[in-house]
């Protein structure tokens, strides 16, 4: 009796630590206790696991299943209609066993941190190396999957498949009682259950299962000798758990009433939960709803999986939108030159002609999901605005919401266009191509279909190159680039691979306008010696980028944190959440021959 008297007291512990949460992720209340009850029997298994020694995915019974100790609710068949393996229910399952808890069996703050385990654990590599078969094996992607015939992958391959395998989270606290804001810590969680939350299916219509990240805070709750061997192993008060449960749950609520009654009434009279009145039958395939996938921003493929993971459906503005910026772009873009900018110095020479603010012709550099094409059209800023993307699942996306025809009530209060907004997918050649430019290779772009191609920029021999941009603008992308493929080395940009694929975009720029306007995260200590030494400097792009202007724009905090991904900021090396950003105008000088004709920008026709 003792003992079920300490299990209630922590359960309502539970509760009442984590009430916020448990409303915020939708999970209906009579399933509180479920979710409970899944964690503290995973939870020792859950701190076996927390160091970077996984077991091997591929052996079911060497992972802690996802169910508790109750008989595994996952199993996998053949689709007869594709032929191809997916991931079903085992059997009928009402409400409370379909609550699937997955432990974070790894867990890491950054990329660094990632590759440092890697590094040092051949079992985690092994794991990984079978969670990444497991993945393609039901995404059908066998004959071409990295794991197929290895039994344990390198780190730079691992590295390069992360995006697939490990999802982010956040867990936002407070330095103090007294702090005026929340400090917010990026992770990155990856499951190694055999039916691990990577491997199940992503479905934008209707999931069979909605996908949440749960931070559990064992502290709170009370000792145990789960929570206290899993304190005594990792420093962090919290443990991460990856919780799926029936979609149509909520739905279900609404049309039941209040989800407080314990039971309803059924036939004759009969007492019945109506938990277990939802029953997903045997052989349902699994879907779940979107999780965050561990960012690559340099890496194309990222970009077509997290597009269709979701992210083509929602709007992400980098650092801060348009509208909050477009005054002091226009401003830097028209400002004459300082008085103490020499002709050796910010691009101070006396030739320069402002390029126009209003009714310009825009290349939007890696745009992705952002309307700050839209909004330059309709500010009168641009005339024609040109968005690139390497991304064609966003594009099209962002085509036919234009071709969407609005309602009445939309049409009107819509302000009219002065000019279209033309979207062109690019692709990105290999590291090691990306490399080669700058030392005579050609560039490292190139468009593709079925989007409209941009056309090769009309240079003319002996002439200044006619460009046909007044201005590009880049809002993050650039510190993508930078920074999307391994962490920042020191303040001034990112390792040597990401200052080559950034030097490769801004020889493109230089191919169609001399003006480049850069929205960035990075101060300009570490931002101007980058432009003028690595990105644009000595002549290797036909020529030289130089900074005319630098502003600094202080972010409401509402405007920074909204809307973006939550690991740009800390990609780019800045802490908690955006307040300030900082607006680069850069010029392109080219290099000249003995006889005064410029060089084009490489790959340039």
């Amino acid at each position: 009796m003792d003992q079920v008297r300490a299990l209630s007291r922590r359960l309502d512990r539970f509760i009442e630590t984590h009430r916020p949460q448990l409303r915020a992720m939708g999970l209906p209340r009579r399933l509180w206790p479920t979710l409970w009850a899944r964690i503290e029997l995973l939870s020792s298994a859950a701190a076996a696991e927390a160091t970077p020694a996984a077991a091997d995915p591929a052996d079911p019974a060497a992972t802690a299943d996802t169910n508790g100790g109750s008989p595994q609710p996952l199993t996998v068949d053949l689709d007869p209609a594709t032929q191809s393996l997916r991931i079903v229910t085992a059997r009928d399952l009402a409400a409370p066993q379909a609550v699937l808890v997955f432990p974070h069996a790894w867990t890491f703050s950054s990329r660094a941190e990632a590759r440092a385990h890697l590094d040092a654990s051949e079992p985690l590599r092994r794991a990984m190396t079978g969670l990444l078969l497991s993945v393609d094996a039901v995404a059908g992607r066998l004959e071409e999957s990295a794991a197929s015939g290895q039994d344990v992958l390198d780190t730079k391959t691992l590295m390069s498949q992360l995006y697939r395998l490990a999802f982010q989270y956040q867990i936002t606290t407070r330095t103090s009682p007294h702090s005026p804001r929340p400090v917010t810590q990026l992770f990155y969680a990856v499951s190694t259950d055999p039916y691990s939350p990577a491997a199940i299916p992503y479905a934008a219509d209707r999931p069979l299962m909605t996908a949440k990240v749960f931070v559990y805070s064992p502290a709170a709750v009370g000792p145990s000798p789960s929570s206290q061997q899993q304190q005594q192993q990792q420093p962090q008060p919290q443990q991460a758990f990856t919780v799926l449960f029936p979609a149509s749950l909520p739905a279900f609520f609404d049309r039941a009433g209040d989800d407080d009654d314990d039971v309803e009434n059924g036939e004759g009279g009969a007492v019945v939960d109506p938990m277990q009145a939802v029953v997903v039958p045997a052989g349902t395939p699994v879907t779940r709803s979107e999780l965050t996938p561990a960012p690559d921003y340099a890496a194309p493929a990222y970009w077509a999986h997290h597009y269709a993971s979701g992210g083509a459906a929602r709007v992400y503005e980098w650092f801060v939108p348009w509208p909050l910026i477009a005054d002091s772009v226009r401003a830097a873009l028209e400002a004459p030159n300082s008085e103490d900018e020499g002709d050796d110095g910010g691009g101070g020479d006396e030739g320069y002609v402002p390029p126009p603010t209003t009714g310009a012709a825009v290349l939007h550099v890696g745009c992705g999901s952002s309307r700050a094409g839209r909004q330059m059209l309709e500010d009168r800023s641009a005339a024609l605005v040109v968005s690139l993307d390497v991304a064609p699942e966003v594009l099209e996306r962002r085509l036919a919401d234009q071709l969407r025809p609005r309602d009445a009530a939309a049409a009107a209060d819509a302000q009219p266009s002065p000019g279209p907004e033309e979207f062109v997918a690019v692709d990105l050649a290999p590291a090691d191509a990306v490399a080669a430019v700058g030392g005579g290779g050609s560039a490292a772009f190139a468009t593709r279909l079925p989007l409209r191609p941009l056309p090769p920029p009309p240079l003319a021999a002996g002439a200044a190159p006619p460009h046909l941009f007044d201005w590009a603008l880049d809002k993050g992308t650039t510190d993508g680039l930078l920074y999307g493929g391994s962490d920042p080395t020191d303040g001034a940009g990112g390792d040597a691979a990401g200052v080559a694929r950034a030097r490769a975009a801004w020889s493109l720029v230089a191919r169609y306008t001399d003006t480049l306007v850069w929205v960035s995260l990075g101060n300009p200590g570490a931002r101007v010696p980058l432009i003028e030494d690595q990105l644009g400097g000595g002549g290797a792009a036909g020529g030289d980028w130089r900074v005319r202007r630098c502003l600094e724009v202080a972010v409401p905090l509402a405007a920074g944190a909204s809307g973006m991904p939550e690991a740009a900021a800390a990609a780019a090396g800045a802490a908690g959440a955006i307040d300030r950003c900082w607006i680069y105008v850069c010029t392109f000088n080219p290099r000249r021959r003995d006889d005064g004709t410029p060089v084009s920008p490489v790959g340039a026709r």
